[in-house]
């Protein structure tokens, strides 16, 4: 009878053990953050700017895939490892979109694919260290890549429980303090209050703004002109049938691509919010693009990200704090938050959500 090799055994228990909570983490979501896939962000997410080492994070939630596919196959090649990859990873995408709590993104298999590529090589290096003979220390080096494996998986596990649990937080510290309608706290879990009035004034070209806005508004614009940057508002203050109308069209958008009903419901939300959680209906907030004739995009948010603070406002959702604001990047969306506060929160790098709780 051939003798158990109890080494092998707890590592294909260490493998299960890591794949129930990658599924686990699938199952437990229930909203897909900014269009990202649940366990996963797309690999073209790198060359973003400030997600760039996020997308290495998730690079390593699969090392240890890698690590111990070749620890149990000690004579597998890199195709065989990559191979049973592939087939695990499609597993874990098809998941996510048949429980419509994901996108089945070539990404993200090519993302696995390149994390699991680097489990195999932590692994021939410890083995090379250690020459093969003392599997504890082979087994310890698999305990140091689990680490980095299991703790990717639990944050991506909690990370809608938090964002929300944070901006609760957030907005009953921000009523608490009251530290005025600049700093009024409006996201996916925190409504605007059903008492909330605007006083409306009209721009020229016909964009409707809050009119404590208008003239700070104002002197941002004259100073980018002078500047020889050309910004324009292309929405401003919505109504509650405005945003109802807009998510209606993307809802119908999605549809019309083939996606389930539920599948366009969510991925309309990560783009629009729902009525009542928009910035927009406060009038504080506007969208800023080029005027198409003087300037580019890309002149206008860069000078945006560096002179809008003094004027008071701030970039309200930033790349590289999707994971608290819920909202994907939107390097457009400006809103009014007074000089103080936009002057802290350019100089700390924060966003709103993490400023009112400070």
């Amino acid at each position: 009878m051939k003798r158990i090799n109890y080494y092998q055994v707890v590592l294909f228990g260490v493998l299960i053990i890591w794949l129930s909570m990658i599924i686990g983490s699938v199952i437990s979501q229930t909203e897909n953050l900014g269009g990202r896939s649940v366990n996963l962000i797309p690999i073209i997410n790198l060359v973003e700017e400030n997600t760039w080492l996020k997308g290495l994070e998730n690079i390593f939630l699969f090392i240890p895939l890698g690590y111990t596919l070749t620890a149990l196959f000690p004579r597998a090649s890199l195709v065989k490892v990559l191979i049973k990859t592939f087939w695990i990873s499609l597993g874990i995408e098809s998941i996510q979109y048949i429980l419509a709590k994901g996108n089945a993104d070539i990404n993200d298999l090519i993302t696995a694919s390149v994390g699991s590529s680097l489990g195999l090589g932590v692994y021939l290096f410890f083995s090379s260290l250690f020459k093969r003979k003392n599997q504890r220390l082979v087994f310890g080096g698999l305990i140091l890549v689990l680490s980095v494996g299991f703790y990717r998986s639990f944050d991506q596990s909690f990370q809608k429980n938090s964002f929300l649990a944070f901006t609760a937080e957030a907005q009953a510290e921000n009523n608490e303090q009251d530290q005025g309608w600049e700093l009024l706290l409006v996201n996916q879990a925190n409504p605007i209050p059903e008492d909330y009035e605007v006083t409306l004034e009209k721009l020229s070209n016909g964009q409707m703004i809050d009119q404590r806005i208008y003239e700070p508004l104002q002197e941002m614009f004259d100073a980018a002109r002078k500047s020889g940057v050309y910004p324009v508002v292309v929405s401003g203050y919505r109504s509650t049938e405005e945003q109802q109308k807009l998510l209606d069209e993307k809802n119908a958008a999605y549809l019309a691509e083939g996606y389930s009903k539920k599948q366009a419901k969510e991925k309309a939300e990560q783009w629009v919010a729902i009525p009542g959680t928009s910035e927009h209906q406060l009038g504080i907030s506007v969208d800023i693009n080029e005027d198409k004739l003087h300037s580019s995009s890309t002149e206008v948010y860069n000078w945006l990200k560096q002179n809008a603070h003094k004027f008071g406002f701030i970039n309200r959702y930033p790349a590289n704090k999707t994971a608290i604001t819920g909202v994907i990047n939107e390097p457009w969306h400006y809103r009014y938050v007074g000089i103080e506060a936009a002057t802290e929160i350019s100089k700390q790098g924060l966003c709103l959500e993490e400023y009112v709780t400070r």
